[in-house]
């Protein structure tokens, strides 16, 4: 039996923190053990504050609102994210398990379980998926939907190559290609590697992303739980610096928009597997992010040759055939 100590960083969230707070509690009835909820009203000017106190946990678990000012530098996601695991941990110094949300999602009732079970089963970090409903007139937008169509055929390219260089560097199973979604508002981690690591990386934003490849770095284990899910609110009016919504803007305003940063050309990819081969059985080339962030146009660009890639070089290697399973 494990308890589990949850983070939310929020700012300004009176209108969504209600629905995020009576997900966990469904989920939290599906634990082992104790759960305590930790939300960070940082820097709010309404009454989140005031508003989740009120809540109580629904005898389903135990809360906890801190309020702070954050500085202007500091006022970012990354850095709310990093203070409300911290704020976390002193709360419960008992929970063996972390996990952190965001304060405009809602869980699925089976997340907090999956994240409990792959730790019971080695994993020291367990990444979830997200999912969004993005409105049909968003959508439609001649940018969305350009980058929405080459990134869907890209990434499934790019996870493939990668599933297949963290079997070699005896990162990830063989067998089905995990979803490699690393959000923030769907992860858990064990209290013994927030410690190893100093807490989340001290960084504006994709401290989620970053702490995987730290734990990595350590030899640490790093699963993906599909039966871990959160849903997370499409709006565009961000709380917070460097998060969802301030790529979201970006990619309606621009009509050749930036693609996630893991997606890089087919050059630097192909580099990649070059170099892998160079390398004992043990090791995978690090992960990078393009430097800048590649755009629709790049990805348009460059995915024949990275489909070539990937039918030449790697499937007669790993004996797929391109199914995109998850794990």
């Amino acid at each position: 039996m494990t308890d589990i100590a949850i983070a939310i960083p929020a700012t300004n969230e009176e209108d969504l923190i209600g629905a995020a707070l009576r997900s966990i509690a469904v989920a939290a009835r599906q634990c082992s053990g104790h759960v305590g909820v930790l939300v960070l009203a940082n820097n709010c000017t309404d009454g989140t504050a005031r508003l989740t106190a009120r809540h109580g946990g629904e005898g389903a678990f135990t809360l906890k609102v801190v309020e702070t000012t954050l500085p202007p530098e500091r006022r970012d996601a990354g850095r709310a994210r990093r203070m409300a695991m911290q704020a976390a941990c002193q709360a419960w110094p008992d929970a063996g398990l972390l996990f952190t949300t965001d304060a405009d999602s809602e869980l699925s009732p089976m997340t907090l379980a999956a994240i409990e079970r792959a730790a019971r089963h080695g994993a020291a970090v367990i990444c979830g998926r997200i999912e969004t409903s993005l409105p049909a007139a968003m959508l439609a937008t001649p940018s969305i939907r350009r980058i929405n169509e080459i990134e869907g055929q890209y990434r499934p390219l790019v996870h493939e190559m990668r599933h297949a260089l963290d079997i070699r560097g005896a990162l990830q199973l063989s067998g089905p290609c995990p979803h490699y979604i690393e959000s923030g508002a769907c992860m858990g981690l064990t209290r013994d590697l927030h410690e190893r690591l100093g807490g989340l990386p001290d960084i504006r934003a994709g401290e989620d992303r970053q702490l995987v490849r730290e734990a990595e770095r350590i030899g640490a284990t790093v699963r993906y739980s599909t039966q871990a899910l959160a849903r997370v609110s499409p709006r565009i009016a961000g709380r917070a610096p460097g998060g969802m919504a301030e790529a979201l803007r970006g990619r309606l305003s621009d009509p050749d928009p930036q693609a996630d940063p893991l997606l890089r050309s087919a050059a630097d990819l192909a580099a990649d597997w070059s170099a892998a081969q160079t390398l004992g059985p043990s090791l995978r080339p690090p992960l990078l992010n393009a430097d800048p962030p590649l755009r629709a146009s790049d990805l348009e660009r460059d995915l024949p040759a990275l489909r070539t890639l990937v039918e030449t070089a790697i499937r007669p290697l790993t004996g797929r055939v391109g199914r995109r399973a998850v794990a």
